[in-house]
């Protein structure tokens, strides 16, 4: 098995070489399968060749003044949710309520880049 590999687009943002990634990828009606259009076949999301060139799209990602959200913080109302489902509370928490707790215990909630 191959290990992934990952670069960084112009604004430091680590994107992983695949087939999703990349700039030949053509979606078809399923959402496993894709066709390169570089090589007319169809291929796995995971997959990645020699040929592979990053998607204009994550390219330019963080071009904006948008803000990501830490991967720590969508553990943890994952967490949230999922504890909520598992005892079929009445009312969720709210997401202004789990930011709150969240910033208080851990600071933002987004990557400071």
């Amino acid at each position: 098995m191959n290990k992934a590999k990952f670069t960084r687009n112009a604004f430091g943002i680590q994107v992983k070489k695949c087939c999703a990634s990349c700039a030949h990828k053509q979606l078809n009606r399923t959402v496993s399968q894709r066709v390169c259009a570089k090589h007319n076949k169809e291929v796995r999301a995971c997959e990645v060749c020699e040929c592979w060139k990053m998607s204009d799209m994550l390219k330019s990602f963080c071009m904006s003044e948008g803000q990501i959200k830490r991967r720590e913080y969508q553990l943890y109302l994952l967490k949230i949710r999922e504890r909520e489902a598992e005892i079929d509370v009445e009312e969720e928490q709210s997401i202004e309520d789990i930011r709150k707790e969240f910033e208080s215990q851990f600071g933002s909630i987004y990557i400071n880049l």
